[in-house]
């Protein structure tokens, strides 16, 4: 099985700040909301993208990448991390020679971080 990493690491000027101006709970709380949020982008997006057609022409989706898909959070509350724990999210999410990419979790990341960080500085004005 191969394991896909997106690791979203913040300015060290931000950091900095953050941990400076002792906002800890609400770092923690932007982490969980931020979280919980990049996880219902990415299912929403897998639901809608992963639709394939039977040999009769009806569209379905077996949804076993978006129930797979959860997040957990560490390191005292400031770190999260999802993950879908399938054997194919590598060939959906990025294609191969036969397949088409069917992206899902890039999408949801590369929406979910503008927000994420947009709630860190936010902070510190």
């Amino acid at each position: 099985m191969v394991k896909t990493t997106l690791k979203f690491s913040g300015s060290d000027a931000l950091a900095d700040a953050l941990l400076t101006k002792s906002k800890g709970e609400a770092v923690r709380k932007i982490v969980k909301k931020d979280m919980a949020l990049l996880n219902k982008t990415t299912k929403d997006i897998m639901t809608s993208v992963y639709i394939h057609t039977d040999k009769n022409g009806k569209p379905y989706s077996k949804g076993e990448n978006a129930r797979k898909t959860q997040f957990t959070i560490s390191s005292d509350g400031f770190s999260g991390t999802q993950t879908t724990n399938t054997d194919h999210i590598t060939y959906t999410e990025y294609g191969t020679r036969y397949m088409a990419a069917e992206p899902a979790i890039r999408p949801a990341f590369e929406r979910t971080k503008r927000i994420f960080k947009s709630d860190l500085e936010g902070l510190i004005k």
